[in-house]
């Protein structure tokens, strides 16, 4: 029988051109799948712009109600959403005390090296400094106007001296090169700190001065962020910095900020003690609520830096999907939500990590739910609404 060379051919050419087809019609697939991915980061980022142009809006209203001229506004808005916070902290004791808030952040020029002003924006001090015949504008909080609108200044002279003696003994604390050393020096540093509770300059507003402020952020930040297993200096500095870790640091914010609270806080008249501090404490809370709301938001859309991130993403269904390029994506292909029991349940047996996203039904009052984003911080009964979980956004699943 002879062999048929034109049915060999035909057959070979139906299988080449079948291959060809099927791999056209897989690219074509990684085409739509990356359309589609590109489609909803597009839409998840304007999102997220819109609502941070919302915020941004309602905030700039609302320093305008509280006094401060459009310039001034403007130039906060451009410093970020800590900076918006603190002009708003500051712009109410001003209208309480029935001062002008421009007279106290000012918009100025500096023209010459020796022309310089010290500003404060919120509670850190800068100086500005430009070349010869530049102009730079800044803007700023006068540092001697916003001390007066805060407290009086610590002007009795025996508060005074402890405040120096326990900013020395803090100091030494921070410092020490052993166990015992530290433990002497902050036990001299509460026996002071007890006497200067017992002053009157307690009463009136101001107790520490603002190196001691300074000295006691920067023992709660370097304990607080220790016990995350962050590597610090001496002054409670990061080494190595925060990468893949960002929701870790601002735990460790909100774990300090709660340290200073108490540090700060009179058992007996039930207030703060001292004024500045309090809104240093303020200012680190709103931060670190403001970073987590951001992260949490990020995480439950799906939008990771990287596939270990995608594993701290509870209460959900991911998988790798090829990409285009040839690189590897981690998706999130389906959603199921914890019970709230299950959560609480689970936070109390271990299986979460500080940073951890966890998607939680939680049942509302006519019967339906809702499905929360929930950052575990482990941080427990922190406020009324704020118990080993923080609660970031709100997911819309329908």
């Amino acid at each position: 029988m002879a062999f048929n060379f034109g049915g060999f051919l035909a057959g070979m050419s139906e299988t080449i051109v079948s291959s060809i087809e099927e791999e056209e019609a897989q690219q074509r697939r990684f085409d739509l799948m990356a359309e589609t991915d590109a489609m909803k980061q597009r839409n998840a980022r304007k999102a997220e712009r819109d609502k941070k142009q919302a915020v941004l809006e309602e905030s700039s209203k609302y320093l305008a109600s509280l006094g401060y001229d459009e310039d001034s506004i403007a130039h906060i808005a451009k410093q970020g959403n800590l900076a918006i916070d603190d002009a708003i902290t500051y712009g109410r004791l001003a209208r309480e005390k029935g001062m002008d808030i421009n007279t106290i952040y000012k918009l100025e020029g500096v023209r010459d090296p020796s022309d310089t002003k010290e500003i404060v924006v919120g509670p850190q001090q800068a100086t500005v400094t430009t070349g010869v015949g530049a102009v730079s504008d800044f803007t700023g909080f006068d540092r001697d106007k916003l001390q007066d609108l805060l407290a009086p200044d610590l002007k009795d002279k025996f508060q005074s001296s402890l405040d120096a003696a326990y900013a020395v003994e803090s100091q030494k604390a921070l410092f020490a090169k052993t166990p015992e050393e530290r433990e002497a020096a902050e036990q001299r540093a509460n026996r002071l700190l007890q006497r200067m509770k017992s002053t009157e300059g307690a009463e009136e507003g101001r107790l520490f001065s603002e190196g001691t402020i300074g000295t006691e952020v920067a023992r709660a930040r370097k304990e607080a962020r220790t016990a995350l297993d962050f590597a610090t200096g001496k002054e409670g500095e990061i080494i190595g910095g925060i990468t893949g870790r960002v929701a870790e640091f601002n735990v460790a914010e909100l774990a300090a900020a709660k340290s200073l609270y108490a540090f700060n806080y009179n058992t007996d008249t039930k207030q703060p003690m001292d004024a500045l501090m309090s809104n240093n404490v303020t200012a680190m809370q709103r931060g670190a609520q403001s970073k987590l709301r951001q992260y949490g938001s990020r995480m439950a859309n799906g939008n990771f830096n990287s596939p270990l991130e995608a594993k701290k993403l509870k209460g959900v269904q991911t998988e790798s999907i090829k990409q285009a390029d040839g690189s590897m994506k981690t998706q999130v292909t389906s959603y199921k939500p914890l019970s709230l029991e299950a959560a609480m349940q689970g936070a109390k047996q271990g299986q979460f990590k500080v940073g951890d996203v966890v998607l939680v039904n939680e049942k509302q009052q006519d019967g339906s739910f809702v499905t929360k984003v929930q950052v575990y911080t482990g941080l427990e009964k922190y406020s009324a609404n704020h118990d080993l979980f923080f609660n970031a956004a709100t997911l819309n699943l329908q």
